[in-house]
């Protein structure tokens, strides 16, 4: 685990080192994509309020008069939005982070494009102004030197970069002892809704016996809202905050299928998977991974472990549904 942490750390800074260069030569290019705003503000948050409440921080989003679709770089403002929130935690002790977004040139306003404001507050340390003004410098870290750990000083001033990129400038406020605060604004393409094919019937049962699924998944929202759903077409669903305890469960219970988010505390959903088929009786249950994470690196590290199925956040629920009545020969009825 430590090599594997380790190897990781090391490829995280060589990617930041070679994204840094890119972008002072000018030869890094934004993918444009379609992106729903709502989608992808979830998946970021889903990400973030893990690592806050590991250090019993508040974390909330708050969203205003934002036009459904843009066309943006997701990648690259993932990228930026991680940034800014990852150092708000590590910089703050006690109270809260935060990201609003809003249109501040709606799409009303403007058919074609709008401008977004993103801002990333916290209660935490503050800074001074001599702080401030070698926050954005390469290698630059800043803080008692436990605050300095994991990182390279990298992400700042790749976090400039990637927004001046996108045409906009970050800037900060901040007042030592009393919290910072980081924003920027960018114009973006709105994209029109797309055409609505037409649904497909969502499932309301199954015949046969009640099927047992165990749903392991630390932020307790996620959570009970699988729990629902799965209740209510008839399976029997037992739940597990963490990785340990979704191998406990599983082992005492033998479930049909694991429910399994990648990111937990205790033990992660990688591990945990690993744990499971390696114990007598439970090589062979199948394992739906869930993650706001869904990148390639992700999905094949599922696979080794021994997924069946790989599932990005936030959920199709209904498309859930069909796999899972796919995996365990279900015969559905629906509305």
């Amino acid at each position: 685990m430590t090599i594997q942490q380790s190897g990781e750390h090391l490829l995280a800074l060589i990617n930041d080192i070679l994204d840094l260069a890119r972008t002072e030569a000018g030869k890094l290019r934004l993918e444009l994509e379609e992106v729903r705003l709502d989608n992808f503000l979830q998946a970021v948050a889903e990400i973030i309020r893990i690592k806050a409440e590991e250090k019993n921080l508040r974390f909330h989003v708050e969203a205003w008069d934002l036009p459904a679709i843009v066309r943006v770089d997701p990648k690259r403002l993932r990228q930026i939005l991680l940034n800014l929130l990852g150092n708000a935690i590590k910089f703050t002790d006690s109270g809260e982070v935060s990201l609003r977004v809003e249109a501040v040139v709606s799409a009303a306003a403007r058919e074609a494009r709008t401008r977004l404001r993103l801002e990333v507050a916290d209660t935490g340390i503050g800074m001074t102004e001599e702080q401030r003004a070698r926050l954005f410098q390469p290698f630059e870290q800043l803080g008692e030197a436990k605050r300095r750990e994991g990182g390279a000083g990298l992400g700042l001033a790749i976090t400039r970069a990637l927004v001046r990129l996108m045409g906009g400038e970050v800037a900060v406020r901040s007042e030592l002892g009393k919290g910072s605060c980081f924003w920027f604004e960018i114009e973006l393409p709105v994209a029109a809704l797309p055409t609505i094919p037409a649904q497909r019937k969502a499932p309301i049962a199954y015949q046969g016996a009640s099927g047992k699924i165990l749903v392991a998944d630390d932020v307790i929202q996620s959570r009970s809202m699988l729990v629902e759903a799965l209740t209510e077409v008839g399976f029997s669903v037992s739940e597990a905050a963490d990785g340990r305890e979704a191998v406990e469960q599983a082992r005492r219970l033998v479930p049909d299928l694991i429910l399994m988010d990648l990111m937990m505390p205790v033990m992660d959903g990688l591990e945990a998977m690993r744990q499971i088929h390696a114990t007598a009786g439970l090589e062979s249950v199948p394992v739906f991974v869930l993650s706001a994470s869904a990148g390639p690196e992700e999905r094949a590290r599922s696979r080794v472990a021994g997924a069946a199925r790989f599932f990005p956040k936030p959920l199709d629920h209904d498309g859930l549904l069909q796999a899972i009545g796919e995996q365990l020969q279900l015969q559905w009825t629906h509305l």
